[in-house]
């Protein structure tokens, strides 16, 4: 069954923007870059941090309403093979005035917005949830473990980890 997209509607931006968005699109064009693009917004202190597709960024974000826009955005200077669209992404976010968000078969997408309105990144949300629980450890180091005592256990919410080796 095709699904349109439906908008979110943001009643408490600190819940609900708040973690980790993979860079999709950029002006309406798929994102390849080297690395994985994305941008983390943590609410504590406003801060923006990711990574362009090859350098590491940092920067802080102001939001009110529907309006958001990023400053004081720096990056790790890593020599990169296509340094054109890392360099390309960070103009962009310089340029975002707005955002809206969507929904499209259970997955979310933050749409960036320059001061027309017109789209310049879609991010889709870090959906850490399908590795939560409890997963029972087959092998380590090519090493089959036969032992089914030996667990990972996986909270995305608290984001801890812990296991258990059998005896330990």
């Amino acid at each position: 069954v095709e699904q349109t997209p439906q908008p979110v509607v943001i009643t408490n931006p600190a819940e609900q923007l708040y973690g980790e968005w993979d860079l999709e699109t950029m002006r309406k064009k798929p994102i390849s870059t080297r690395e994985r693009a994305y941008i983390y917004l943590d609410f504590h202190n406003n801060q923006v941090y990711g990574n362009n597709g090859c350098n590491s960024l940092n920067g802080r974000f102001q939001l009110a309403g529907q309006n958001i826009s990023f400053m004081d955005m720096i990056t790790t200077d890593q020599s990169c093979h296509n340094a054109t669209s890392e360099r390309t992404i960070m103009k962009t976010l310089s340029e975002v005035r707005s955002y809206k968000v969507m929904s499209l078969y259970g997955m979310e997408y933050l749409h960036l917005l320059n001061n027309k309105g017109n789209e310049l990144l879609t991010l889709k949300r870090q959906n850490l949830d399908l590795l939560g629980g409890v997963w029972l450890v087959k092998e380590v180091e090519n090493e089959n473990i036969s032992d089914k005592n030996m667990r990972l256990v996986i909270d995305p919410v608290m984001q801890t980890l812990h296991g258990q080796t059998g005896c330990n």
